[in-house]
């Protein structure tokens, strides 16, 4: 396979993993204690509002290796693509 046909045929795919990158950076907002902490700044949680920290937080934990999964598979194509590459220009 030529590097041309390698783009060609891999480009909707990467297209569609950076779009789904941006969407899920848009919804990576890591949460925050601060709307727990008093005037002087202590955070104090009941149970729960301890739990729905944690579980935000486990959400969010998620995002971000949703999108390191998407990055990874981004440079693995971006990888093949080099390898390609390579290959046709030593022809």
């Amino acid at each position: 396979m030529d590097a041309d046909t390698y783009f060609t045929e891999t480009e909707p795919a990467v297209r569609h993993m950076f779009d789904a990158l941006e969407e899920y950076d848009a919804l990576t907002v890591p949460p925050s204690l601060a709307k727990y902490a008093d005037s002087s700044g202590v955070v104090l949680l009941n149970q729960n509002d301890a739990m729905e920290y944690l579980q935000d937080l486990s959400d969010s934990h998620a995002l971000e290796f949703a999108k390191a999964t998407l990055c990874g598979s981004i440079a693995q194509v971006a990888s093949g693509d080099q390898v390609v590459f390579a290959q046709s220009r030593c022809r």
